[in-house]
């Protein structure tokens, strides 16, 4: 929404113009596709919203729900919004954490108050929100142990005794491991067969050596898988 710091005459370049975009969501939408929208700075999540707001008003009603992917930087009135429009905000949790990339590449170019508004998953908590995890694989790992901590304490994976980032918008074990399951297979249409362990729902499960709730978070990327198991059959 505002310029960039190494470039004041540029506040970043447009995909999609308002109308092209419009009539493309609301074209799959009217054919019942769920709308699938990736976009991370603040200037794009709020164009992605606006069209899926006019798209809802234009189309019937239908249990559509809406995602927006990444969901990174997000203007403070556009919070609500998600739960307002029914959109889940598909994050990816491996990348909250102030890793090189951020460091070195996205810092420098929006400065540091603007940074720290990125992934603000207790913000969107507690507007309402609601939020399934994914990877972007294959640009960074699709293992969730490995992604599953970082939220947790804001480090990296495997890192211990340090300071957060913006340890603020930290969340909970529980809550990670839901975005995962309940909360993705939600985002699937698949809440009655996937997403949780109970009678009559697919018994896709691993087992892990370690209870994650006995353990720090900067461990849980190092616990090993003792067996898997496939509609209750096990696998290895």
């Amino acid at each position: 929404m505002e310029p960039y710091l190494d470039n004041p005459s540029s506040s970043g370049i447009k995909i999609w113009d308002e109308d092209e975009l419009l009539d493309a969501v609301a074209l799959f939408d009217m054919h019942r596709y769920q709308v699938h929208i990736h976009a991370i700075g603040d200037a794009a999540v709020k164009q992605a919203l606006d069209a899926i707001e006019a798209m809802i008003r234009i189309n019937p009603r239908w249990d559509r729900r809406p995602v927006i992917v990444h969901a990174q930087l997000i203007c403070d009135e556009d919070l609500p919004r998600f739960k307002q429009l029914g959109v889940i905000a598909n994050i990816q949790p491996l990348w909250c954490y102030m890793d090189p990339m951020n460091k070195e590449l996205i810092l420098p170019r929006i400065g540091s108050a603007r940074n720290d508004l990125q992934y603000r998953l207790r913000t969107l908590i507690d507007s309402g929100a609601t939020i399934a995890f994914g990877s972007d694989w294959p640009v960074t790992s699709e293992v969730p142990l490995r992604a599953l901590g970082v939220p947790i304490n804001r480090l990296a994976p495997g890192v211990k005794d340090a300071s957060g980032w913006n340890i603020a918008e930290a969340i909970t074990l529980e809550e990670s491991l839901t975005f995962y399951t309940k909360n993705a297979a939600y985002q699937m249409f698949r809440e009655h067969e996937r997403g949780s362990l109970q009678a009559g729902m697919k018994a896709d499960f691993i087992v892990l050596e370690k209870n994650l709730f006995e353990i720090d978070p900067s461990e849980i990327s190092s616990v090993s898988i003792t067996a898997l198991y496939q509609n209750g059959v096990k696998l290895r």
